[in-house]
């Protein structure tokens, strides 16, 4: 069992780097005024720094009312010594007037 944590940490610390990072991009108030295709080619910069196999095609980006959100989905298959499991992350951000402030 720790074998098998220990082979699936490193990804799920990856994919919350990532997350960090839009949360970091979500905080700049520039974000929302940036395109589309100048914040997919920085978020996958920085996935292909993290190792991870995010793809254009994997990002969704939609505004309304002034705010912006950021989804992605992605599968990272790990090969562990009997058997592959597909690991399925979401990360998100919202930007601008759209997002919820305490």
């Amino acid at each position: 069992m720790v074998t098998v944590l220990a082979s699936l940490a490193p990804v799920y610390l990856e994919n919350y780097r990532l997350q960090q990072y839009l949360t970091q991009l979500g905080r700049d108030p520039g974000f929302v005024a940036t395109p589309d295709d100048a914040i997919r080619d920085e978020i996958l910069t920085r996935a292909r720094a993290l190792n991870l196999p995010l793809r254009t095609a994997d990002i969704q980006i939609s505004r309304v009312g002034g705010g912006l959100k950021v989804q992605m989905g992605y599968a990272v298959a790990m090969n562990l010594a009997l058997y592959r499991v597909d690991l399925h992350f979401h990360p998100s951000e919202t930007a601008g007037p759209a997002r919820a402030r305490p």
